[in-house]
């Protein structure tokens, strides 16, 4: 087992290996990761800056699109339900007009059912009396 894996946070900063430092380790490490050799030209910062603008620009016009293909498609699906119920509504329409339509007629023959018993009525009072 390693060092790390038997030894608690609290027993690492105890321990006499935590003080000892070799001299200038952190001059190096300063100097290693300042070293013009991990420094990045102006051209190379540019063409990566330029490359994620370029990335991040793609993004926003992907999402744009979806925003309007979404917007799109509830358009087109809220003007399905309108139109489904403007089709429901003639249907509906038609089919009170049909029913008093029947309607009227069936009282007109009623009517004139009523009409004709009476003119028999007549009819008959007139020839029996």
């Amino acid at each position: 087992a390693s060092f790390r894996e038997t030894n608690t946070w609290a027993d690492r900063c105890e321990s006499p290996l935590a003080e000892i430092r070799s001299p200038g380790r952190v001059i190096q490490l300063h100097q290693k990761l300042s070293s013009p050799s991990r420094k990045r030209s102006v051209s190379q910062t540019k063409e990566l800056l330029d490359e994620k603008q370029a990335k991040a620009q793609l993004q926003r016009e992907q999402i744009q699109k979806q925003k309007a293909e979404k917007i799109r498609k509830q358009f087109q699906k809220l003007q399905e339900v309108r139109d489904s119920k403007d089709e429901q509504l003639r249907r509906l329409k038609a089919s009170q007009e049909l029913k008093q339509l029947k309607a009227e007629q069936l009282r007109t023959s009623r009517l004139q059912e009523i009409i004709r018993k009476a003119q028999e009525e007549e009819i008959k009072r007139d020839i029996f009396y």
